[in-house]
């Protein structure tokens, strides 16, 4: 075989919970051109991916996939693979390393924290230094003649079961504290507790891989449950904003026990129709104010400026009125203080509070998206100013990740729903309807939440059912309203 150039780096992803892939690993696979995962990686962590970088599954990591991988290597690509855990606890992960070896191609391993240590964490057992941990790949490991009172296996259920039977057989004390965790350190977190023979008969349902735990580890103390304790735990959570803007929200979501999948259902660009924003730029010092209603807004209206090397202290006789809180401070972030903020935040709110300030032929400017609202304009114009409402940005669809959200929906993983805008709403339902036209079904069982009326009335209008709407139209305001929603049943 010719020379590969390049190397591979192989990263492991943790037990589950995207906030414990580590910091490195993050920063391998945001950097990655083409990503080969293991099919048992969530969603969530799948998307630190860039957008745009291609990802695989892997299916036969001795043969196909490999050929695969050193193709992308010869081809310059930045080729990451990604096993959850840890890569040298994953069989195919230890193989397809030891594969790249033979042929010379260096593999730089970036190690993931195991469910051995984690799902005990969150379930609230304490570790007392003491007894085995073992990651168990049966059939291919013998039975162990040793019999343990006290220590952590992980594998799947079944396994643990007849490893359980064995050591019934062998005279360890039946009556021993035991628990399983399935699905630890995820939204689907279950712990069942109980004597080491009571639970090798009690637990039917699970066939997932999870964490046996035995002996004095096993009694959970409520204080340390931490986790099930937090108010949005068990919560699966979509999250359609902008890539750009997503992490602030879902960061905050983690903060309340929930998991969140990102899925951008927009994007922004320059204009189209950038002559027109320009021209209203080279007239800065003729506007008495300028308005603007979204963050996005006031980031392409200063990336302008600075592109025509254009002087803001033109703007110096002009009031700024600010939608929200978080616009203003993005205002005040560039060094310009805000005049206006209406109470509510939205265009009705806002044309209330700027009427009695406005006289007739004023001048304003509105820099807002290409696919804002005319009420703000049509109705400043009434009052006789001259509004230039002029296209600052285009709001586009996003198409990526449609089959995955699908897939997550039919399997009951995603439990919320979250709209920031009309827009978000907009965008997601016409992909969701183009790529699965009996929708309805797919959201019997999923609560939707969102940031004010105007974009639950959209919701409506599209044959939604909305279960929440944010009192304060800011995406606290929409954590503060997803606190609110009623626990949902779990199986």
């Amino acid at each position: 075989m010719s020379e590969v150039p390049g190397s591979i780096r192989v990263v492991g992803a943790g037990p589950g919970d995207p906030g414990l892939v580590t910091v490195k690993g993050r920063e391998v696979i945001r950097q990655a051109d083409i990503l080969f995962h293991s099919s048992d990686i969530p969603y969530a962590i799948l998307s630190l991916a860039p957008e745009g970088t291609e990802r695989k599954v892997l299916k036969d990591p001795c043969e196909k996939d490999l050929t695969l991988l050193l193709g992308a290597l010869k081809r310059g690509k930045k080729v990451v693979l990604l096993f959850k855990e840890d890569p040298y606890f994953s069989v195919d992960g230890m193989r397809i390393i030891k594969e790249l070896v033979k042929i010379g191609v260096t593999s730089e391993v970036i190690p993931g924290l195991p469910a051995l240590t984690a799902a005990p964490s969150y379930a609230g057992m304490l570790w007392h230094g003491s007894g085995s941990l073992a990651h168990l790949q049966f059939p291919k490991e013998p039975f162990s003649d040793s019999i343990q009172a006290e220590g952590i296996w992980e594998g799947k259920w079944g396994d643990l079961v007849t490893l359980i039977r064995h050591w019934l057989q062998r005279g360890i004390d039946g009556d021993t504290s035991a628990a399983w965790i399935d699905h630890g350190t995820r939204a689907e977190q279950q712990v069942w507790t109980g004597s080491l023979r009571s639970l090798a008969d009690s637990v039917h349902s699970s066939s997932a891989s999870g964490v046996l735990v035995i002996g004095r580890m096993a009694l959970r103390q409520k204080a340390l449950a931490w986790y099930e304790s937090k108010p949005l735990f068990g919560r699966r959570i979509l999250v359609t904003r902008s890539r750009t803007q997503s992490g602030d929200m879902a960061g905050k979501i983690h903060e309340l026990g929930g998991e969140t999948v990102e899925f951008p259902v927009i994007r922004t660009v320059p204009p189209r129709n950038q002559e027109t924003f320009d021209q209203a730029m080279g007239q800065l010092s003729d506007f008495d104010w300028v308005i603007f209603t979204s963050v996005n807004g006031v980031d392409f209206f200063f990336q302008r400026i600075n592109q025509l090397k254009l002087d803001i202290r033109r703007m110096v006789g002009a009031k700024i009125a600010a939608i929200g809180p978080k616009t203003a401070e993005a205002l005040e972030r560039k060094g310009l203080r805000v005049d206006l903020q209406p109470p509510e935040y939205r265009a009705e709110s806002l044309v209330k509070v700027l009427k009695p300030l406005v006289r007739p032929g004023e001048h304003i400017l509105l820099p807002r998206a290409n696919i804002a609202r005319k009420l703000l304009a049509s109705e400043l114009e009434e009052c006789g100013c001259y509004v230039r409402d002029v296209d600052a940005y285009d709001t586009l669809p996003a198409l990526e990740g449609v089959d995955k959200v699908i897939q997550m929906l039919e399997r009951g993983y995603l439990h919320i729903l979250t709209f920031t805008s009309s827009s978000t709403v907009r965008y997601f339902m016409e992909m969701l309807h183009k790529a699965q036209p009996n929708w309805k079904p797919l959201l019997e069982n999923v609560q939707v939440a969102c940031i004010g009326p105007i974009t639950a009335d959209t919701a409506t209008n599209w044959g939604l059912h909305v279960d929440v709407i944010a009192k304060t139209y800011t995406i606290d305001g929409l954590l503060e309203a997803l606190l609110q929603l009623p626990p949902m049943d779990r199986e």
